[in-house]
């Protein structure tokens, strides 16, 4: 890694100052800028933070970074254990060997298995009142502390009165003592609702809702607790969390969640609470830092598995799994779920195992994988550090980035023996350099035709296939009508690169409708008669509510992968607004993918909006250049485009 520090870097001013000996500690560090997730950032930009310290101390501040690496090949597996409901072994003292062997089997496999941490699913024992049932259940999770796996447990239905939400032996036997003091290397108990760690919390329910933060190799994962069909407030905690922890990949769980068809399970709510899909829809789907969501409760028969995908907001799949065994034999005959996180092969092993049995269970929705991507970062460098008073901002010197680059960030400040911490934050470089290019193609649309844009002033003849009516060009822009609810391509293969430059300026007849409409710009495009099939596109995605949004794709065989999506701020759209539009796609095995968008009348910004590397197969070819149209509005819709360049960077 190279210096982030140029040669013209200042020399600190330290100042000595002794704090008292009972300093509290300074409040966490405020990171102003960049910010979170930011993209196209200068090569030579600064970090900035404020810093705090209730008895006004003078503080010590440090900034620290680094640069994530696209290679995951040395990050650490884990396994993550689920534990389904164990009701129907902890209410009958004959199933309870069942319950013992489950964890006594995760103690003994912890160093195979390099288990980290086990969740129960809810439901630990079959009423909420009869207290020799949480006595068995606890007993049993006791085995786990004694080998010093961290565990974590949420409330079932079965485990509170849920007219009330009350559930006092479940406070009683999981109290919070009993998690925060983890000390096992790379796990810790992060909270509870009801402790106002991010802002005030509704209501204080103890352990039924709580938090664990993960640190494996690269891997930075925050698992999330949720009690039995939770409430509003419930989710308004797990969102500030979430908020809290910009930089990790959330894992959610909970007792329900969908039912073995794989879809939302549809049981009534408790009072007060929400449905699976109200969950889902108010917290899962808007927080995209959600991959997975665990949950138990669900059977039909002996039947108590499921596993499927669900989008969220940002277009993203969200896996679901459901693992529940308490309808078979005495209680289950300790059949239970675990999880092996394999980050280099970027994907989770899902298996199925008794240790009462010593069997796997092997069909498909017992034994399958997931998808799982997390790139793996080098160390953290100090890059800065300085003292000043409380309340200050520090900004480091201009950093010495490298262009097109993902990079983490965090401060920190000291006040005598007392520290505090930021969480760790992302942004990602722009280019530095603009490379020197040669024109390929030119189309500035001075022609008139009335069925198809014909032969433009250089790269050659627009292919429509059979929507060719739909296009025309009026002396100063092409045109193109789409019908409601259909879409229409436009293809220019004459002349195919690697290294596509793509500029354009577009615009929209009238405002979207319905669900929107969209306008995409290929800067590598392949296809046929039938349409553009392959390459990688900028979607702009005019919504109904006057927003704009920039996609970024890759394309093959017509199926789409997001690789980035963001709503463009400043621009609220207004009908007949002018656009320009730059997309990227540079180099092959991999291929870097850029693109920006502004008001036409505004000067190009500087920085990229997006910039991603991709090596999808399929993909790493030559293309041509190409634009499609559509999406769901309930109206016709006609769109624009002048000044089409394409260049080839050199």
């Amino acid at each position: 890694m190279k210096s982030f520090l140029g040669l013209s870097a200042v020399v600190f001013l330290l100042l000595s100052v002794v704090a008292p000996a009972n300093a509290a500690a300074p409040g966490e560090p405020i990171l102003l800028s960049p910010s979170a997730n930011a993209s196209g950032v200068g090569t030579d930009s600064k970090l900035s933070a404020r810093f705090t310290d209730a008895d006004a101390q003078t503080l010590a501040t440090e900034f620290h970074l680094r640069k994530v690496s696209e290679q995951p090949s040395s990050a650490q597996d884990f396994t993550i254990v689920a534990l389904p409901d164990t009701q129907n072994y902890s209410s009958a003292n004959a199933n309870m060997p069942h319950y013992m062997a489950q964890t006594n089997w995760i103690a003994s496999s912890k160093s195979q298995l390099k288990t980290v941490l086990v969740s129960h699913l809810g439901d630990v024992a079959g009423l909420p009142d009869v207290e020799y049932q949480f006595q068995r259940a606890a007993g049993a999770m006791d085995v786990l502390t004694a080998a010093k796996i961290p565990w974590t447990v949420l409330p079932g239905n079965h485990d509170m009165d849920v007219a009330t939400g009350e559930a006092i032996l479940y406070d009683k036997y999981f109290p919070l003592s009993k998690f925060t003091g983890w000390t096992e290397p790379g796990v810790s108990f992060g909270g509870y609702y009801g402790q106002n760690q991010f802002g005030r919390d509704a209501a204080n329910r103890l352990l039924k809702n709580s938090y664990v933060r993960i640190d494996r190799g690269s891997v930075r994962l925050l698992v999330l607790n949720l009690e039995h069909h939770a409430p509003d407030g419930v989710l308004d905690w797990a969102k500030r969390v979430i908020d809290a922890h910009p930089d990790r990949q959330v894992l959610l769980v909970t007792h329900n969640m969908i039912h073995v068809n794989g879809d939302f399970s549809n049981a009534v709510p408790r009072p007060g609470g929400n449905t699976p899909q109200e969950i889902f829809e108010k917290l899962v789907a808007p927080k995209c830092q959600i991959f997975m969501v665990i949950n138990g409760h669900n059977t039909q028969g002996t039947s108590g598995e499921a596993n499927s995908t669900k989008k969220n907001s940002c277009g993203d799949d969200v896996s679901l799994a459901l693992s529940n065994y308490q309808n078979r034999t005495q209680g289950g005959q300790g059949w239970l779920r675990y999880y092996t996180f394999k980050p280099s092969e970027k994907r989770i092993e899902a298996r199925t195992y008794s240790p009462s049995l010593k069997a796997f269970e092997t069909d498909a929705d017992s034994q399958f994988d997931l998808p799982f991507d997390a790139p793996l970062p080098s160390n953290f460098q100090q890059v800065h550090k300085t003292e000043l008073a409380a309340g200050g901002t520090a900004t480091t010197p201009k950093l010495n980035l490298d262009a097109n680059s993902t990079y983490e960030w965090y401060a920190t400040s000291t006040v005598g023996s007392t520290h505090a911490k930021s969480q760790v934050r992302t942004f990602s470089t722009g280019s530095d350099v603009v490379p020197a290019q040669v024109s390929l193609v030119l189309d500035t649309f001075t022609r008139k035709r009335s069925k198809g844009w014909g032969k433009g002033n250089r790269g050659g003849v627009w292919q429509h296939g059979s929507g060719k009516n739909s296009f025309s060009v009026n002396g100063s822009e092409g045109k193109v009508l789409v019908p409601k609810k259909k879409s229409r391509f436009a293809l220019l293969d004459g002349v195919k690169s690697s290294k596509s430059d793509v500029t354009a300026t577009v615009r929209l007849d009238r405002l979207a409708s319905g669900n929107g409409t969209y306008a995409e710009v290929w800067a590598r495009a392949n296809g046929n008669a039938k349409g553009i099939s392959h390459g990688y596109r900028a979607r702009i995605v005019f919504a109904s509510n006057k927003t704009v949004r920039l996609d970024l794709d890759s394309v093959r065989n017509g199926k789409a992968k997001t690789l980035a999506r963001k709503r463009v701020g400043g621009i609220k759209h207004k009908a007949g607004t002018r656009y320009k539009v730059r997309v990227q796609a540079v180099g092959t095995s991999p291929t870097t993918i850029r693109a920006k968008i502004w008001l036409a009348k505004d000067p190009e910004p500087k920085n990229w909006f997006y910039q991603k590397v991709d090596s999808r197969s399929g993909l790493q070819v030559h293309g041509g250049v190409g634009f499609r149209w559509g999406g769901s509005a309930n109206k016709s819709q006609a769109f624009r485009i002048d000044n089409l360049v394409v260049r080839e960077v050199r």
